[in-house]
């Protein structure tokens, strides 16, 4: 501004000596029109100037233009220490508004004299307001901690003439009441005879700064209490084997502080180990992989020796580089006490299940063998080659469907299964039966099985199913008692019965016999020879002697079931048997009857069928007493198509013989009896009730078979019989 001043003084003096030198014209002028010359006045002042007189009036500009030439330049001469002046308070000005700190300048009385921008805000004092007033009336600090008023320090810098610094801690309150923390120096200004004259102070805003610094302060704290609550301990080394940290668990595993372990080495900590812990260390910090699951002994400051677990990790810089390792240790001393526990409890526990009998097993969810006792060797098996296994693969085909909830059980508790006889295959493939639930098994290896579902929850779900354990106790020699005691009993009545009767068997066996005999073969022979005309003229006289016949052949079958029954024990030499030829055998021999009654005989035979084992004659037996049980349903029905089927097959390693009659069948209230002793459904005359009987007793006990009965108006009766391809008798 005060160059613009100068250059306006400058401007006029030069304007003014223009125009004195133009006034030295006019006043030249005006004195040669008055004294020397006649004519215009303009026409002598501008258009008719004589020569002599332009060269006056011109010297007369001249002159005053170098007078005011020369007055400029006597002016410049003098304000030229002012303009640096001016041009150094700019300067001054300049700078002080381009720091970015607060600065304030003082007097030796410590009023302000300066201020930046910066001060006025943090101040809330303008410059032209805090101009003058003591440093204290602007600049109000305190200590941030005691609250407390803060010693001004230009008082300082005056008295001891040097730079002071702020303490910590130090909040400088602003005239509208804001808060800030600030950091602050102050030192003093020297004249050009090295006289303090005043301080200049300088002071920052660092309330944001103290902020983070709080907050990571907090931070840091927190990471602390972590890093010392994770029962994980945690040591970080360096590359040269010394430990840099440790958290309070690590210290306390060894019985020492942390601050007692940080800086120092391996080896004066763990002069025993310090070698092997170094070897993994370095390993970790030459590959930059980490080292996992150490199994290890670590000895504490007291002798104590603890089994720990050890993850060993490389720790990188910002530049990737390997300074050293993070050590994770668990330790385990417990666990390993409580593994040697189980290892211990599993070896009592698993030579206790080698001394059970029992088979004891394991499955998954999906019913695979995870565990089997060695129990399996007696059947053929070994538990590892079984291992993995599917349950349902030893488990015989008929047997699966029942199988499938039993053994591989769900369920728990009363609800679990406890007992099902079911077939396992050996593993030559020959069937054994295991006990689930009862049904009627003949001569069989049977074990009873007993299984449960396992959880990992209190209460059994779905998602929480880990699969079955079971066992399954041989009980053959159980089972086979029992079955020698029922027989027993049923042979005990069975004598009782035939001693009531005793008397009539043998007479009839001994005095009956040779004349029925003798009867029947005179009654075929008139009905089959020459007489045959003449009773075909005499209808009334045929059926009599038929009915003669068929009450012949009646007594006769009587007469074979009473020897059948006094013959038990007295020839058990078996044979091989070929059942085709046995029913067409007793087709030939009841031919006579069938056709008399109009009934026709199917047949469906495998020609395959293997041989069974046991007593001709009382195979024979079995299918005669069939086809009369079906004669005798068929000869009073009124049915055009009168028939009898037989078909035979091999399946499931047993020879299968199906007997069925169209017939009007077996009333259901009777089925269940069918088999009894001395029951029949046809009338007295025609059947003492011991056929069926005989022919189940001689299925079950003389083959090892079973019979079955089945009954429909539709259909009739229908026997199905199953006898054992391998079976072998005593």
């Amino acid at each position: 501004m005060k160059d613009n001043k100068f250059m306006k003084i400058k401007y006029k003096i030069f304007v003014i000596s223009i125009v004195f030198g133009l006034l030295t014209w006019i006043l030249d002028t005006c004195l040669d029109f008055l004294f020397f010359y006649k004519g215009s006045y303009f026409d002598l002042l501008i258009f008719n100037v004589p020569k002599h007189e332009l060269y006056v009036r011109f010297t007369g500009i001249l002159i005053f233009l170098i007078f005011g030439y020369i007055i400029i330049k006597f002016i410049e001469q003098l304000d030229r220490p002012e303009a640096a002046l001016r041009e150094s308070e700019e300067h001054l000005s300049i700078t002080l508004e381009s720091i970015g700190d607060a600065v304030i300048a003082t007097d030796i009385e410590g009023k302000v004299v300066r201020m930046n921008n910066v001060a006025e805000k943090l101040t809330g004092w303008e410059k032209t307001e805090a101009t003058g007033k003591h440093l204290n009336d602007i600049f109000n600090i305190y200590n941030t901690v005691t609250r407390e008023r803060a010693i001004n320090p230009v008082k300082r810098v005056i008295e001891e003439g040097e730079i002071i610094g702020s303490a910590n801690h130090t909040m400088l309150i602003a005239r509208d009441g804001t808060e800030y923390q600030i950091t602050d120096s102050a030192a003093p200004i020297y004249n050009f005879e090295g006289r303090v004259v005043g301080v200049v102070l300088v002071f920052r805003d660092m309330t944001e700064e103290y902020r983070i610094q709080e907050e990571l302060k907090k931070i840091s704290e927190e990471q602390q209490i972590i890093f010392d609550s994770v029962p994980t301990a945690i040591w970080y080394k360096d590359t040269e084997n010394r430990i840099l940290r440790v958290n309070r668990t690590g210290a306390e595993s060894v019985g020492m502080s942390p601050e007692d372990i940080e800086g120092k080495t391996a080896y004066e900590l763990f002069p025993d180990e310090a070698d092997h812990y170094y070897e993994d260390d370095l390993e970790v910090i030459k590959s930059g992989k980490p080292k996992l699951g150490i199994v290890e002994q670590l000895q504490t400051s007291s002798g104590k020796k603890l089994w720990v677990q050890t993850d060993k990790i490389p720790y990188r810089d910002e530049q990737d580089n390997i300074t050293g390792i993070i050590v994770f240790v668990i330790d385990i001393t417990e666990r390993k006490k409580t593994e040697k526990a189980l290892r211990e409890s599993e070896q009592k526990i698993n030579s206790i299940i080698k001394t059970i009998p029992d088979i004891i097993y394991r499955l998954d969810p999906n019913g695979n063998i995870t565990f089997i006792s060695d129990a399996v060797k007696n059947y053929g098996y070994s538990p590892e080659e079984l291992i993995g296994t599917n349950f349902m693969e030893i488990i015989h085909l008929e047997d699966r469907e029942k199988a499938k909830y039993g053994v591989n059980e769900r369920r728990t508790g009363e609800r679990r299964t406890k007992s099902l006889e079911i077939r396992l295959l050996k593993k030559n493939n020959y069937a054994i039966y295991f006990e689930i639930e009862t049904v009627n098994i003949e001569n069989e290896p049977i074990f009873l099985f007993s299984s449960e579902g396992l959880y990992n929850t209190d209460k059994p779900k779905k998602e929480s199913f880990m699969g079955t354990q079971g066992t399954a106790r041989d009980i053959t020699d159980r089972k086979k008692a029992e079955k020698e005691r029922t027989e027993a009993i049923q042979d005990a009545e069975r004598a009782m019965h035939l001693a009531s009767i005793g008397g009539l068997t043998s007479g009839i066996v001994h005095e009956i016999n040779q004349p029925l005999n003798v009867l029947k073969m005179t009654v075929d022979l008139i009905l089959y020879t020459d007489y045959n005309d003449y009773l075909t003229q005499k209808k009334e006289l045929k059926e009599k002697i038929i009915f003669i016949s068929e009450q012949v052949e009646n007594i006769n079958n009587i007469i074979r079931n009473m020897r059948i029954l006094t013959q038990k024990g007295q020839n058990n030499e078996s044979q091989q048997i070929n059942i085709n030829k046995i029913i067409m055998k007793v087709i030939t021999s009841v031919n006579n009857q069938l056709q008399s009654n109009g009934i026709n005989v199917e047949l469906k035979l495998d020609d395959v069928l293997p041989y069974i084992t046991g007593q001709q004659i009382q195979m024979e037996q079995v299918v005669t007493n069939l086809f009369t049980n079906a004669i005798n349903a068929l000869k009073d029905y009124s049915k055009k198509d009168k028939k009898i089927s037989i078909s035979t097959k091999f399946k499931n390693n047993n020879c299968i013989i199906e007997f069925y009659d169209n017939g009007p069948g077996i009333l259901e209230e009777l089925l269940d009896r069918i088999f009894d002793p001395f029951f029949t459904s046809h009338h007295i005359s025609e059947s003492m009730g011991l056929g069926l009987f005989i022919t189940k007793n001689i299925i079950i006990t003389g083959f090892g078979g079973s019979i079955i009965v089945k009954s429909s108006k539709e259909r009739g009766a229908y026997f199905t019989i199953s006898i054992p391809v391998l079976k072998k008798l005593k």
